[in-house]
């Protein structure tokens, strides 16, 4: 199944450790070129700031990604943030964390977990999607057949992306590759073999996932 994890929207999470701020920006992202202009950004926002060490990872089939230490000792910045990222399996997301130094060194070590711990609790305060590489199907159905069709199809987690109301319902179905069978099957029975749809498009769609913040902590020591 092609697919993979990302946040569902964006996020912003501050933490300090010995006095030095360390801001968190999430955001999912398509392409690479989007995570740029998101660190763009976030850097005139918070122009004044000492470092703004990051990690952009595209989407899975494209292998890009940009990861900086912008400034700090090599490794100890976008390196722990990749590495968070990555041990969490998520793609298609910016995560640049923002520091204003406190006037107190913490060392490359101290500097690694502060950077890490940064990101484990700005993921714990986001949803988790799996996105999933999905076809779009139209389908024209009476308007009960609508219902039954939404109500059966929500039940085996098929999304219903619209409806369109005019003598009957054209309705916009999200189908992964691992539900078509089933997918079929509904249409088949509800419309008495009589299905009239066709495939619109191709595209990833969002799932949410449950979890909690003791997982992100629990992967990011392994």
């Amino acid at each position: 199944m092609r697919s993979f994890l990302t946040i569902e929207k964006e996020c912003t999470h501050e933490t300090i450790v010995k006095k030095s701020r360390f801001i968190c920006s999430l955001k999912p992202i398509c392409e690479l070129k989007e995570g740029i202009i998101f660190l763009k950004e976030v850097k005139k926002k918070y122009a004044d700031a000492t470092h703004n060490c990051y990690s952009i990872l595209g989407l899975p089939e494209s292998n890009e990604e940009k990861t900086s230490d912008d400034g700090e000792p090599a490794g100890t910045g976008g390196l722990p943030i990749k590495n968070i990222l990555v041990q969490n399996e998520l793609r298609g997301i910016a995560c640049i964390v923002t520091r204003y130094f406190g006037g107190i060194k913490l060392g490359a070590s101290g500097l690694s977990s502060a950077y890490a711990n940064s990101v484990v609790e700005s993921l714990a305060r986001v949803s988790v999607v799996e996105m999933i590489w999905s076809e779009i199907f139209d389908v024209i159905l009476s308007y009960s057949e609508a219902i039954e069709a939404t109500n059966r199809l929500q039940k085996e987690k098929i999304v219903c992306l619209g409806s369109q109301y005019f003598e009957k319902v054209k309705v916009k179905f999200g189908i992964p590759s691992e539900k078509k069978d089933v997918f079929y099957r509904i249409m088949e029975d509800i419309t008495s073999g009589k299905v009239n749809m066709e495939i619109c498009s191709k595209q990833y769609l969002g799932y949410r996932r449950e979890i909690n913040e003791s997982d992100f902590i629990k992967k990011s020591q392994k």
